[in-house]
């Protein structure tokens, strides 16, 4: 099936005008260059509206990771648990939490806010997924507090 032009746009990045083609028609930038430039952008602007003092859209993703499981595990630490850092990079869980007198809890961590999140293994266990954004935690529905 040959494509057929359909509309010219205004790239949303650079604002250069581009033609939109059939199977294209979400398109919003006129290169991939924009497109990362954008979402580069709104990373930017949403690390510095939630406060943060460290622009998180400069650093790799296995940073931008490695912080956010920090900032999980100190936000457990902070509410009396055990936490328990996963030292493979590979695994069904970031962390596993323990408090006395509970069962351990698996959480995998997550950039942004996954609420009502919760994922079974293929050994029945759950884990949870917990969001982190601009240092703060979001913990899912049905997340156990014992």
């Amino acid at each position: 099936m040959p494509s057929t032009l359909l509309t010219a746009r205004s790239c949303q990045h650079c604002g250069k005008e581009f033609d939109v083609w059939t199977g294209y028609a979400n398109q919003l930038y006129c290169s991939i260059a924009c497109r990362k430039a954008a979402t580069r952008q709104r990373r930017l602007e949403r690390d510095m509206d939630a406060g943060s003092s460290l622009p998180m859209a400069d650093l790799p993703s296995s940073a931008r990771g490695a912080i956010g499981e920090l900032t999980v595990s100190i936000h457990f630490q902070n509410a009396g648990y055990q936490v328990f850092r996963n030292l493979s990079p590979v695994g069904p869980a970031d962390l596993v939490i323990w408090k006395s007198g509970s069962e351990p809890v698996l959480i995998d961590v997550k950039s942004g806010p996954y609420l009502n999140s919760r994922s079974p293994r293929k050994d029945g266990e759950q884990v949870y997924l917990v969001g982190v954004e601009g240092g703060r935690v979001f913990l899912p529905e049905g997340f156990p507090t014992n």
